[in-house]
């Protein structure tokens, strides 16, 4: 539950979404002749949108984690990052 909260509050608290939500949705409606269940419908697509697609993320990444959690993947991974360190030393000279 102290999870769920901390993510509410920081949602809520997301200057970008208040700005959206305060500054760039009304200008697509005409506030005079928005009903309720109008404000129903705009409250369920801005529910839905983003946990949708927060549930596609989170698989994505869950998939990806057992990909790349694999001791061989964690050696290649480590190897080819320790090859483009090793590039960008030998190229910073020249620049």
């Amino acid at each position: 539950m102290a999870g769920f909260l901390a993510g509410i509050l920081a949602i809520l608290g997301n200057p970008k979404a208040v700005l959206f939500y305060i500054g760039v949705l009304p200008g697509f409606f005409d506030l005079r002749t928005v009903t309720a269940v109008d404000v129903l419908l705009i409250l369920g697509v801005s529910v839905l949108i983003p946990l949708v697609g927060n549930l596609v993320m989170a698989a994505f990444v869950g998939r990806v984690r057992a990909l790349i959690t694999t001791s061989g993947a964690l050696q290649r991974i480590n190897t080819g990052a320790g090859v483009l360190l090793i590039l960008v030393g030998l190229l910073l000279p020249f620049t």
